[in-house]
């Protein structure tokens, strides 16, 4: 579960600029962590 630990920590920066210009690019992401 080290994975979710660095997840959670990258989060801060999606939370930050909530309004997501580049969906693709921040879905992209989601995907990657397995959250969408």
């Amino acid at each position: 579960m080290p994975h979710k630990h660095n997840g959670a920590r990258r989060h801060h920066i999606g939370k930050m600029k909530f309004k997501v210009t580049n969906w693709p690019e921040y879905e992209a992401g989601l995907r990657r962590r397995g959250s969408l």
